[in-house]
């Protein structure tokens, strides 16, 4: 029987800045908490997430549902984003808006300056994922962000890297991404099973992207 790979994105954080280190906003940490509760009806046996604070903080609130044993794996943080890191979308946009539009082109995987590209995202996070799967037999849950996610879901199907912004493209902060394992190592095969499920949000309509008013 194939073990599943729960890929959680983390819940909203507390700045608009770009990839800052920081916690969960008030309505992050809401979210996390009707995530946890939905996760109680999951098959879950071990739970991870990136070393990350806003990462941690949502483990530590589905942990103190589902008190699973709980580990760190610092190559499913979020993509590094190299001299826009710490910048409003404003300033990113003005400092970089060639970059940002070439990317739209989705014609190459293109490096952020002076950070990473998807490619090199995959390469460790998928290594990360595969790790955590050998050392368990468990069925597991990954806290970890968007970029992460968007990746090993173009991995799992065979899509091009750098179509990787076209994977739900409005993932929802602690949605649900589901991959299903029938190898681990190398040749591992991965089956999209579950993608951008928010299904515990869909009844609190303020909590969703779409109404953002907060980050604090």
């Amino acid at each position: 029987m194939a073990r599943k790979v729960f890929l959680i994105r983390h819940a909203r954080q507390s700045s608009d800045l770009c990839n800052v280190d920081v916690g969960l906003s008030n309505t992050g940490v809401r979210q996390a908490e009707l995530l946890a509760e939905r996760l109680t009806g999951f098959e879950i046996e071990c739970l991870y997430c990136s070393d990350l604070i806003r990462a941690m903080q949502t483990a530590e609130i589905i942990n103190s549902r589902l008190l699973l044993p709980l580990g760190v794996e610092s190559r499913v943080r979020e993509l590094d984003f190299g001299e826009m890191e710490g910048l409003t979308n404003e300033e990113i946009r003005r400092k970089f808006g060639q970059f940002k539009s070439d990317e739209l082109k989705f014609e190459l995987d293109q490096r952020y300056p002076g950070g990473e590209n998807a490619a090199e995202v995959l390469e460790r996070s998928l290594s990360g994922v595969l790790d955590i799967l050998n050392s368990t037999s468990e069925n597991v849950a990954i806290v970890t962000h968007g970029v992460v996610i968007r990746v090993l879901v173009c991995y799992s199907i065979g899509a091009p890297l750098q179509r990787w912004r076209n994977v739900a493209r409005g993932l929802e902060n602690t949605s649900i991404s589901e991959l299903d394992v029938n190898s681990a190592g190398i040749g591992a095969r991965f089956s999209l099973e579950r993608l951008n499920d928010y299904t515990h949000l869909e009844t609190f309509p303020d909590l969703l992207r779409s109404n953002k008013t907060e980050t604090r």
